[in-house]
């Protein structure tokens, strides 16, 4: 959570953190076989690939949300020494969905992964997904993203700023790939 940041120094955390989600899954799903990518505990829940793909859906989501930003706000380089902290309701929502808090949420059907078996090449996509959200993290060192409020595409009356929306984002990836990393661990696993 953001403590005693500027923009800068927050959106080089975001960076950060968007590396590790990186590290994680291709050190976590990297060498599975399609099987194993596509195997499910039982009809309820998700595999390994349905995770991807939720986490993947949910990101291409905020990507003309975040354009319209970096597309109508004022930018300025003096944006990146002011402080930086999360909001109430930022901090909330990014404690509410990180990998820590072990509630179910059930997800609405935008977002719910309709196909039961996919290729390996969802790992790709969704990494790629993630080099677009650190262009975004990039991009926005010009922008006072604690000032902006963006809306949340499944949710638009829920508003957050721009920098809690980006570290939401993040918190729920964790999240997604910790129940992914949890799946491999399940009995009946294929090896």
């Amino acid at each position: 959570m953001a403590e005693n940041f500027t923009i800068g120094s927050y959106l080089t955390f975001l960076d950060s953190e968007l590396d590790q989600v990186i590290n994680e899954a291709r050190q976590n799903f990297t060498g599975l076989s399609e099987d194993q990518f596509n195997w499910k505990a039982n009809g309820k829940e998700w595999s390994v690939a349905q995770c991807l793909e939720h986490m993947r859906m949910n990101g291409i989501s905020f990507i003309p949300v975040f354009d319209k930003v970096l597309r109508e706000e004022h930018s300025s380089e003096e944006y990146l020494n002011l402080p930086y902290s999360n909001g109430f309701l930022g901090k909330r929502a990014i404690r509410i969905i990180g990998p820590e808090n072990t509630r179910k949420f059930k997800t609405t059907k935008k977002f719910s992964p309709q196909l039961s078996n996919y290729t390996l090449t969802a790992l790709e996509d969704f990494i790629s997904l993630q080099e677009v959200l650190k262009d975004y993290v990039s991009k926005s060192s010009s922008y006072n993203i604690k000032k902006i409020k963006v809306a949340m595409p499944a949710f638009e009356i829920f508003r957050l700023s721009m920098g809690d929306m980006l570290n939401f984002i993040i918190a729920h990836e964790k999240r997604h790939i910790k129940q992914a990393t949890l799946i491999m661990k399940m009995t009946g696993f294929p090896s």
